[in-house]
Protein backbone atom coordinates (compact mmCIF):
# COMPACT_ATOMS: atom_id res chain seq x y z
CA UNK A 1 0.00 0.00 0.00
CA UNK A 2 0.96 3.46 -0.73
CA UNK A 3 1.49 5.90 1.80
CA UNK A 4 -1.47 8.24 0.10
CA UNK A 5 -3.55 4.98 0.58
CA UNK A 6 -3.02 4.70 4.12
CA UNK A 7 -3.07 8.57 5.11
CA UNK A 8 -6.86 8.60 2.97
CA UNK A 9 -7.73 5.41 5.30
CA UNK A 10 -6.70 7.11 8.08
CA UNK A 11 -7.76 10.52 7.50
CA UNK A 12 -11.26 8.91 6.72
CA UNK A 13 -11.34 6.88 9.82
CA UNK A 14 -10.00 9.69 12.03
CA UNK A 15 -13.21 11.69 10.95
CA UNK A 16 -15.61 9.07 11.25
CA UNK A 17 -14.63 8.77 14.73
CA UNK A 18 -14.84 12.14 15.80
CA UNK A 19 -18.10 11.61 17.61
CA UNK A 20 -16.01 8.98 19.95
CA UNK A 21 -14.70 12.63 21.17
CA UNK A 22 -17.92 14.15 21.71
CA UNK A 23 -19.91 11.05 23.60
CA UNK A 24 -19.48 12.70 27.00
CA UNK A 25 -21.44 15.94 25.87
CA UNK A 26 -24.49 13.96 23.55
CA UNK A 27 -26.14 13.23 27.36
CA UNK A 28 -25.86 17.01 28.27
CA UNK A 29 -27.29 17.91 25.00
CA UNK A 30 -29.95 15.23 25.13
CA UNK A 31 -31.25 16.50 28.60
CA UNK A 32 -31.20 20.39 27.35
CA UNK A 33 -33.69 19.07 24.86
CA UNK A 34 -35.68 17.87 28.06
CA UNK A 35 -34.46 14.01 27.96
CA UNK A 36 -35.20 12.59 31.40
CA UNK A 37 -32.21 10.47 32.45
CA UNK A 38 -33.81 6.97 31.99
CA UNK A 39 -34.28 8.13 27.60
CA UNK A 40 -30.63 9.68 27.77
CA UNK A 41 -29.57 5.95 28.12
CA UNK A 42 -31.77 4.88 25.77
CA UNK A 43 -30.28 7.09 23.31
CA UNK A 44 -26.50 6.62 23.86
CA UNK A 45 -27.29 2.60 23.73
CA UNK A 46 -29.59 3.18 20.72
CA UNK A 47 -26.17 5.04 18.92
CA UNK A 48 -23.93 1.93 20.12
CA UNK A 49 -26.34 0.04 18.32
CA UNK A 50 -26.50 1.91 15.19
CA UNK A 51 -22.55 1.54 15.09
CA UNK A 52 -23.07 -2.24 15.62
CA UNK A 53 -25.78 -3.08 12.90
CA UNK A 54 -23.32 -0.10 10.24
CA UNK A 55 -20.11 -2.48 11.69
CA UNK A 56 -22.21 -5.85 10.12
CA UNK A 57 -23.52 -4.09 7.16
CA UNK A 58 -20.06 -2.88 6.24
CA UNK A 59 -19.37 -6.54 4.58
CA UNK A 60 -22.53 -7.20 3.09
CA UNK A 61 -22.23 -4.04 1.20
CA UNK A 62 -18.78 -4.58 0.57
CA UNK A 63 -19.60 -8.15 -1.24
CA UNK A 64 -21.88 -6.43 -3.80
CA UNK A 65 -19.80 -3.54 -4.90
CA UNK A 66 -17.37 -3.36 -7.88
CA UNK A 67 -15.74 -0.47 -6.26
CA UNK A 68 -15.86 0.91 -2.78
CA UNK A 69 -15.13 4.05 -3.69
CA UNK A 70 -18.86 5.20 -4.50
CA UNK A 71 -19.94 3.89 -1.24
CA UNK A 72 -17.13 6.20 0.89
CA UNK A 73 -18.13 9.26 -1.11
CA UNK A 74 -21.59 8.66 -0.61
CA UNK A 75 -21.14 8.18 2.89
CA UNK A 76 -19.36 10.96 3.21
CA UNK A 77 -21.63 13.53 1.73
CA UNK A 78 -24.65 11.88 3.75
CA UNK A 79 -22.35 12.45 6.20
CA UNK A 80 -21.87 16.40 6.93
CA UNK A 81 -25.17 17.92 6.47
CA UNK A 82 -26.39 14.96 9.19
CA UNK A 83 -23.40 16.23 11.35
CA UNK A 84 -23.98 20.01 10.77
CA UNK A 85 -28.48 19.52 11.75
CA UNK A 86 -27.29 17.62 14.85
CA UNK A 87 -26.58 21.30 15.74
CA UNK A 88 -30.03 22.77 14.73
CA UNK A 89 -32.70 20.32 16.36
CA UNK A 90 -35.65 20.73 18.09
CA UNK A 91 -36.28 17.84 20.06
CA UNK A 92 -34.48 14.31 21.88
CA UNK A 93 -36.07 12.43 19.25
CA UNK A 94 -34.78 14.33 16.06
CA UNK A 95 -30.90 14.05 17.84
CA UNK A 96 -31.70 10.50 18.32
CA UNK A 97 -32.63 9.98 14.68
CA UNK A 98 -29.62 11.92 13.27
CA UNK A 99 -27.28 10.06 15.68
CA UNK A 100 -28.42 7.11 14.55
CA UNK A 101 -28.02 7.17 11.06
CA UNK A 102 -24.37 8.94 12.23
CA UNK A 103 -23.16 6.21 13.88
CA UNK A 104 -24.42 3.57 11.52
CA UNK A 105 -22.55 4.89 8.69
CA UNK A 106 -19.28 5.35 10.81
CA UNK A 107 -19.57 1.75 11.58
CA UNK A 108 -19.67 1.04 7.87
CA UNK A 109 -16.80 3.33 7.04
CA UNK A 110 -14.91 1.57 10.44
CA UNK A 111 -15.78 -2.32 8.74
CA UNK A 112 -14.87 -1.17 5.11
CA UNK A 113 -11.41 0.49 6.38
CA UNK A 114 -9.87 -2.64 7.07
CA UNK A 115 -11.18 -4.72 3.72
CA UNK A 116 -9.66 -2.27 1.68
CA UNK A 117 -6.53 -2.31 3.59
CA UNK A 118 -6.48 -6.33 3.55
CA UNK A 119 -6.88 -6.25 -0.26
CA UNK A 120 -4.69 -3.46 -1.07
CA UNK A 121 -1.87 -4.27 1.58
CA UNK A 122 0.87 -6.85 0.89
CA UNK A 123 0.81 -10.33 3.14
CA UNK A 124 4.24 -8.81 4.92
CA UNK A 125 2.94 -5.26 5.79
CA UNK A 126 -0.77 -6.16 6.45
CA UNK A 127 0.14 -5.86 10.33
CA UNK A 128 1.95 -2.35 10.46
CA UNK A 129 -1.36 -1.17 8.79
CA UNK A 130 -4.00 -2.34 10.35
CA UNK A 131 -2.28 -1.19 13.85
CA UNK A 132 -1.89 2.31 12.11
CA UNK A 133 -5.49 2.43 10.88
CA UNK A 134 -6.56 0.88 14.36
CA UNK A 135 -4.75 3.93 16.21
CA UNK A 136 -6.81 6.33 14.19
CA UNK A 137 -10.17 5.93 15.92
CA UNK A 138 -8.34 6.50 19.36
CA UNK A 139 -6.73 9.55 17.61
CA UNK A 140 -9.94 10.79 16.56
CA UNK A 141 -11.73 10.21 19.91
CA UNK A 142 -8.70 12.13 21.31
CA UNK A 143 -9.26 14.91 18.55
CA UNK A 144 -13.32 15.00 19.03
CA UNK A 145 -12.60 15.66 22.67
CA UNK A 146 -10.26 18.64 21.96
CA UNK A 147 -12.14 20.19 19.64
CA UNK A 148 -15.74 19.38 21.94
CA UNK A 149 -13.81 20.74 25.03
CA UNK A 150 -12.47 23.78 22.92
CA UNK A 151 -15.77 24.97 20.96
CA UNK A 152 -18.90 24.29 23.28
CA UNK A 153 -18.21 26.97 25.47
CA UNK A 154 -17.89 29.87 23.28
CA UNK A 155 -20.24 28.60 20.08
CA UNK A 156 -22.89 25.87 22.11
CA UNK A 157 -23.55 22.86 20.54
CA UNK A 158 -24.64 24.70 17.15
CA UNK A 159 -21.17 25.78 16.72
CA UNK A 160 -20.16 22.62 17.55
CA UNK A 161 -21.36 20.64 15.24
CA UNK A 162 -20.58 22.90 12.34
CA UNK A 163 -17.29 22.82 13.40
CA UNK A 164 -17.44 19.08 12.86
CA UNK A 165 -19.18 18.99 9.73
CA UNK A 166 -16.68 21.80 8.52
CA UNK A 167 -14.47 18.79 9.30
CA UNK A 168 -16.65 15.92 7.72
CA UNK A 169 -16.04 17.72 4.43
CA UNK A 170 -12.80 16.40 4.02
CA UNK A 171 -14.61 12.59 3.88
CA UNK A 172 -16.12 12.94 -0.04
CA UNK A 173 -12.91 14.28 -0.53
CA UNK A 174 -10.58 11.78 0.89
CA UNK A 175 -13.27 9.10 -1.45
CA UNK A 176 -12.55 10.76 -4.07
CA UNK A 177 -8.76 10.68 -3.83
CA UNK A 178 -8.65 7.10 -2.85
CA UNK A 179 -7.74 4.03 -5.70
CA UNK A 180 -10.24 2.23 -6.82
CA UNK A 181 -11.30 -1.00 -4.60
CA UNK A 182 -12.94 -4.04 -5.65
Amino acid sequence: MTKKQIALYSMMLLLAYDKGGVLQLLPDYAQRLGAPPAVVGYYLAFCFLALTVGTFAGPLVARRAADLRPIFLAIGLVKVPVIFMHGHVNNVGQLIALNGLDWFLCGVIASLIPICVGLLAGANERGRLFGIIASASALGAMVGSLMGGALIAPFGYSGLFTAFALTACALPLAAFLMAPVS
